[in-house]
């Protein structure tokens, strides 16, 4: 319940894409605790997908760190 309040005060102190790259990260860290915790081993689509969207938030603030 705690991740949900911080996420819902988030908007009024970083933007809203920020925010977003926040749930993405969620939502990659939920089979990893499950896995960390119950070991129930995530499937090999699962893995990849959580590696595409590491390196696309990662590309993304690279290139958000260079305009600045």
């Amino acid at each position: 319940a705690i991740p949900f309040v911080l996420l819902t005060l988030a908007p009024r102190y970083i933007t809203a894409p920020e925010v977003n790259l926040f749930f993405l990260v969620e939502t990659i860290l939920g089979p990893l605790w499950v896995w960390l915790v119950i070991h129930e081993q995530p499937s090999m689509e699962t893995l990849i997908g959580g590696g595409v969207i590491i390196s696309t938030i990662t590309i993304h603030s690279i290139q958000a760190l260079k305009k600045t």
